[in-house]
């Protein structure tokens, strides 16, 4: 097998940075529950899929709901994002 050119190998590293300063930046919004960034990230077509938990449009706005309780079942802390219209379908039984 012939080592790949110098201009492939720096493209494919130039390729990897960018998919990691876009991993960076997802996360950053996510953490920081900051939506208008979040939709940012995506294309305008493209579709968010996280199973039976949710799926649509990723620009679309979504009811996302965190409860982070502490030892005693009580609740710490909450979020949520503004309700989309679809509904998320049940999960499977």
């Amino acid at each position: 097998m012939s080592k790949p050119s110098m201009e492939k190998q720096l493209q494919e590293l130039l390729d990897k940075q960018a998919l990691y300063e876009l991993i960076c930046a997802y996360c950053n919004a996510a953490d920081r529950h900051d939506h208008d960034k979040m939709r940012a990230l995506y294309h305008e077509d493209a579709i968010d899929d996280h199973g039976h938990y949710s799926k649509g449009p990723a620009k679309e706005n979504r009811r996302v709901e965190l409860k982070v309780t502490d030892s005693n079942g009580g609740v710490t802390s909450e979020s949520a994002t503004p309700a989309s219209t679809e509904a998320a379908p049940a999960a499977p039984t």
